[in-house]
């Protein structure tokens, strides 16, 4: 009874560890490569939207290494909320959100997000 007790007691020991060591081993990033192909796709003729790449919804890290993917820039949120869901697949839910957030209007005076980008700017400051 001791041995079988105690080998349950290893074996869930052994699983726990296992676990543990996926999680921290594992990319917390939940990156929506689809997201950036289709931004890319849409501005193709942007170059500050190419070299963004995912800055251009997400923030930066504290420390300067990446982006937070947990966190959204101004332009980011307004995506987001024209998807109205996570994790979207299809290229012309996307499309259709760009064009939405494109629309609505950013932190610099009389311009839209999608004025920003016409200008050649990313559609966020880095003040916002």
């Amino acid at each position: 009874m001791r041995t079988a007790r105690k080998l349950m007691s290893m074996s869930v020991i052994a699983g726990l560890l296992v676990a543990m060591t996926v999680v921290m081993t594992s990319n917390s990033v939940e990156a929506r490569p689809k997201y950036k192909a289709v931004i890319t796709k849409t501005y193709k003729d942007s170059e500050e939207i190419k070299k963004a790449g995912c800055a251009v919804c997400h923030p930066p890290k504290e420390d300067g290494k990446g982006v937070n993917p947990k966190m959204r820039n101004p332009y980011g949120v307004a995506v987001g909320k024209a998807l109205g869901e996570e994790n979207v697949k299809e290229d012309e839910k996307i499309e259709a959100a760009l064009e939405k957030a494109a629309a609505e209007k950013s932190a610099v005076e009389d311009k839209t997000f999608g004025d920003l980008i016409e200008d050649g700017k990313l559609p966020f400051t880095k003040a916002e």
